[in-house]
């Protein structure tokens, strides 16, 4: 009896690892986007703040790449605690 429990829990536990993996590397995807967008910003602010006459609209883009970097972030961070709760579901 212990050892078929045993080897149920760990089949249990393989299989919600297994599907929360889909959820971890799109999180970890969404990341790297965040990244980029994050460079994107500051490029943006950076140009229009040094050459403000050749560049006026480029703080209203750097404001856009900050909003698409925090929805991409807090997607990603979703993504990664709904990955945990599917390894702990699974696990319990």
């Amino acid at each position: 009896m212990g050892k078929e429990h045993t080897i149920a829990k760990e089949a249990a536990f393989v299989t919600g690892a297994t599907s929360a993996l889909i959820f971890f590397s799109i999180g970890a995807g969404l990341a790297v986007v965040t990244c980029v967008f994050a460079y994107l910003a500051n490029q943006a602010y950076s140009s229009h703040l040094r050459w403000r006459s050749e560049y006026p609209r480029h703080w209203t883009y750097g404001t856009i790449w900050t909003r698409a970097g925090l929805i991409t972030t807090a997607s990603s961070l979703v993504l990664f605690f709904y990955g945990v709760y599917t390894v702990w579901s699974h696990a319990g």
